[in-house]
């Protein structure tokens, strides 16, 4: 393994991801007594924050910290309009053509070079601009204040302006008229879409309206044209600029991302406006909130439903308002012409395509805000369950009418498998939901033992059993998801699950679906014993699991056999018999590759591709010296997470591969000395892991991944001079985890988590 002081050199490797899990949920990494290569990287690549683009405090009378220009430029300085985060806007005379214009001067030592070469590009892209809903950028450029160059916006004077809502309320607007209003603003918004521009600061303050009741969009696409000049300090000062405009921001815009922003951010704050003229109130209360409290908040947490802020609004257009505010970008409307067409089908009495959430999304939401209530709303059902079942079976002894009192207990048990089943798989899906998830199972598996010993030996309740056991194993200690890290607990819970299926087998040797079930089972016993490092252990197990699957057919049995074989594969390569290894993974990718072309669009069979991608760069191109090989082969497994996170932005698995494709694209940059592109690719990865720890802060397996990946970036910008820049994710990092050394105190994981990020803040601060 590399040395923590020095560059990767010809003959090192990554470290290997760690061992995939069940055929549904594998999962890559670093094996705990591994340490990845810390060394040079981009003191060139930045750390995104959210961009600002407003005032911190609104429209209010700015505060007069310096003198007022007389001219810039072909502009003379008549007042100031206003000030924020960004810079000033002043009322300036253009000279040629003589007119009044708004001068937007973006704040002075922010602007480097490359940022100032960047700006000027973008600002040609907006002055194309052509659209009665936005004011027009009539030109920009740079002027020097004395301390270096600074940007500057002439946008369209608008006389006598206010912000949309203020207008709405100023002018007693009906509902109707609010709506035509906003269908204009959607036109506007959609034709700098069509452009290739995203305003990514849509607020209210933003969208003024003339004395002739049109609206004019500002500052369309300055935010994206300044924000590369946004110099990172500290996270405090980042705070201070984006808090104003927190409220109007997307999930997505919250994760920090600038690249991973699209249209449909824009449709978002579109959804927060119309919610706000509609009610006069806003869908969140984050005013008083902390910085991460209103970014979780923003995440988790429904918004307020319009009908409960004016009752009047329930039906059509509060649908319409929801789809808008659609946490997931695949559930929202994907245009803001989409969002226009859905008020223009309500104004005119057509039916709307927005249609409600489903039951079982809105289970989904509603368990992340109600943990308790679902939980114990899950044992209710228990109960009933098993009660009704002991009820029928008392039945079925005590009538003569056997066939129907049979008939009513497999539909009972039936109910039981299915509900239990989709209750439980909605909040395995949730992040932050390991409490809830051990709670159930725990419960559950209580009442279905008892529920057993008051039945017959029934084969349907046994293989309940089994399952909870299952899943009480993954809660406590299991590798492929997120766990409480309590590995011994889990390989009770594992071993106790394989007794019970190989009985079940025993009974029906020929059943196809249950020598899945035995093998998936064994399976994760040999993942607690690979975690132990116990390898020889690792091989009889995973090699018994692969004989039974291999006596089942079908393209399921070789997906759960593709996976046996990486994990021999990797249990070969640690006993250093590589040669062997490298043959099962190569089976591996065959199986895999098969399967994929069978199922192209799963999200299963993509993700396992991805893990045998990394397997064979790993151990084939990289011992080979072949790094540009593994370059193209861990790009092509980024893509491959990209694409997946993108079809499910919730999922916390999908994030945390992300992050570590990412951080084999930089470990391999490395490798080849392309300082200039490292630190990119490591801040990235940091950045994703951050997002699964702020999801799920009781994850042992995300924390260790946030503490690895930030030792990587600390020690590779230190290492280049430039320690600084990682300091606001080290600060982040820090804050996420104080609530919750607050809330446990003597948890002595967490305190040294947090000691180790308080150590490289240290380290990294001037």
């Amino acid at each position: 393994m590399t040395d923590e002081s020095r560059p990767p050199e010809k003959g090192d490797e990554p470290p290997q991801p760690e061992h995939p899990t069940d055929p549904d949920s594998e999962t890559m990494g670093l094996e705990p007594e591994e340490a990845p290569p810390t060394s040079p990287g981009d003191e060139g690549a930045t750390v995104d924050l959210p961009a600002s683009g407003g005032s911190a405090k609104g429209p209010d009378v700015p505060q007069m910290t310096f003198r007022i220009p007389e001219r810039i430029g072909q502009y003379r300085i008549r007042a100031i309009i206003g000030s924020g985060g960004m810079g000033t806007v002043y009322e300036a005379m253009q000279e040629t053509p003589r007119r009044k214009v708004a001068l937007k001067v973006v704040k002075a030592g922010v602007a480097s070079p490359s940022a100032i070469r960047r700006f000027e590009f973008e600002a040609q892209v907006l002055a194309r601009l052509r659209h009665p809903g936005i004011a027009q950028v009539f030109d920009a450029g740079t002027w020097d204040d004395g301390s270096g160059a600074v940007p500057f916006f002439a946008m369209e004077y608008i006389p006598n302006a206010k912000s949309v809502t203020q207008y709405a309320i100023d002018n007693h607007l009906d509902v109707r008229e609010r709506l035509e209003l906003f269908e204009k603003v959607c036109d506007a918004v959609h034709h700098g879409h069509q452009r290739g521009i995203i305003h990514r600061d849509l607020k209210p303050d933003n969208i003024l309206v003339d004395s002739s009741g049109q609206p004019k969009i500002i500052d369309f696409g300055v935010a994206r044209a300044t924000d590369s000049d946004m110099a990172v300090t500290t996270l405090q000062t980042n705070v201070g600029q984006i808090i104003g405009t927190l409220q109007y921001m997307s999930p997505e815009q919250c994760d920090a991302d600038p690249n991973d922003l699209d249209t449909r951010t824009d449709v978002y704050a579109l959804g927060v406006i119309l919610f706000e003229l509609l009610s006069n109130q806003l869908p969140y209360d984050i005013k008083q909130a902390a910085i991460h409290e209103a970014m979780r908040i923003i995440h988790e947490q429904a918004p307020v439903r319009l009908s409960a802020a004016r009752a009047v609004l329930k039906g059509d257009i509060e649908t319409i308002v929801q789809k808008a505010l659609e946490k997931e970008r695949s559930r929202r409307y994907q245009s803001a012409a989409d969002l226009a067409q859905d008020i223009e089908r309500f104004l005119h009495n057509e039916p709307i395509e927005a249609r409600p959430a489903s039951i079982i999304y809105q289970v989904r939401m509603f368990s992340k805000r109600h943990r308790v209530t679902v939980t114990s709303a899950a044992m209710i059902f228990l109960s009933i369950i098993a009660g009704l079942y002991g009820t029928t079976t008392q039945w079925i002894e005590a009538t003569r009418q056997r066939d129907r009192a049979q008939d009513r207990a497999e539909s009972i048990k039936g109910l039981a498998g299915q509900l239990l089943s989709d209750l439980y798989e909605s909040i395995y899906k949730m992040e932050g939901m390991l409490e809830v998830r051990q709670e159930m199972a725990a419960n559950a598996l209580t009442t279905l033992e008892n529920l057993q010993a008051r039945t017959e030996d029934d084969p349907d309740i046994q293989q309940f059993i089994a399952d909870k056991y299952v899943q009480m194993g993954d809660i406590t200690g299991g590798i492929r998801s997120s766990s409480l890290g309590d590995r011994q607990g889990a390989l009770a819970h594992y071993e106790r699950a394989v007794s019970m299926r190989r009985s079940l087998a025993a009974r029906s040797p020929g059943d196809p679906v249950l020598k899945i079930q035995l093998a998936a089972a064994i399976m994760k016993v040999g993942d607690i014993h690979k975690r132990r490092r116990a390898y020889e252990d690792v091989l009889e197990h995973y090699g018994e699991a692969l004989r039974i699957t291999r006596d089942v057919s079908g393209v399921e049995a070789e997906r759960l056999a593709s996976t046996l074989l990486m994990g021999l594969g990797d249990a070969h390569k640690k006993l250093g018999d590589l040669e062997t290894a490298l043959k099962a993974f190569d089976e591996s990718m065959v199986l895999r590759e098969r399967y994929l072309d069978a199922n192209p669009s799963s999200e299963a069979g993509l993700r396992d591709f991805g893990n045998i991608l990394l397997r064979i760069a790993t151990n084939r191109n990289v011992p080979d010296e072949d790094y540009a090989g593994a370059e193209t082969t861990y790009r092509r497994n980024l893509e491959i997470r990209e694409s997946l996170l993108a079809l499910d932005a919730n999922s916390n698995t999908f994030r945390r591969d992300l992050a570590w494709a990412h951080y084999y694209v930089g470990w391999v940059l490395q490798t080849q000395e392309r300082n200039d592109e490292v630190a990119g690719e490591y801040a990235q990865a940091v950045k994703y892991v951050t997002e699964c720890v702020r999801r799920s802060p009781d994850d042992r397996r995300s924390r260790r991944d946030l503490l690895t990946l930030l030792d990587v970036l600390v020690r590779t910008r230190t290492s280049e001079g430039d320690g600084e820049a990682a300091l606001p994710m080290c600060t982040e990092a820090l804050a996420i985890l104080e609530p919750l050394l607050q809330r446990d105190p003597e948890n002595d994981s967490l305190q040294a988590d947090a000691a180790r990020i308080r150590t490289m803040i240290a380290s990294v601060s001037k």
